[in-house]
């Protein structure tokens, strides 16, 4: 993203998004300005979708989400342009998911299919994808795991490889 597309996001989810950690770091974005949010989901790197509202003249809205890791790198890209109740916010949310106790990997997890180094190496290539110079989807990492799709994202968040 270029400087001004981080400060245009920034600017747009301080009044409209929503930061908050329920298993894991979220921003929700829902406006009933489908441009708008399709520009946002176009920068996540997201879809959106469309809710329809079934009470009388109300407009539909129009949502897009990001997760993980990937909401981790937003926040952190945008936590300079934020005001002082979202960048505290964002703080919380960053402690909470460096508190979140991990999952055991590796050898020590009975039918894992890689090692604590690999998972290591599996974190360290899918959060890569969401910088400036894109990495290795996740199909292409699970193809060289010998893992799944899914897989690549869950060992991507965990805090921990004991």
């Amino acid at each position: 993203m270029t400087e001004a597309e981080i400060a245009w996001l920034a600017g747009l989810l301080e009044g409209e998004a929503y930061f908050h950690f329920r298993h894991t770091p979220t921003i929700s974005l829902a406006m009933t300005d489908e441009d708008v949010v399709a520009k946002a989901a176009k920068l996540f790197r997201k879809t959106y979708r469309k809710r329809i509202r079934k009470i009388l003249n109300r407009k539909d809205v129009f949502v897009t989400e990001v997760f993980g890791p990937q909401a981790l790198w937003l926040m952190k890209l945008i936590k300079p342009y934020m005001g002082s109740r979202r960048s505290a916010k964002i703080q919380e949310i960053t402690k909470l998911s460096a508190e979140r106790p991990g999952q055991v990997f590796g050898e020590r997890a009975g039918r894992a299919k890689i090692t604590n180094s690999q998972a290591v190496e599996v974190k360290r290539r899918y959060l890569a994808s969401f910088g400036k110079h894109r990495g290795d989807t996740s199909s292409v990492i699970a193809k060289e795991f010998g893992i799944s799709q899914s897989a690549v994202r869950y060992t991507a968040v965990q805090r921990r490889f004991a």
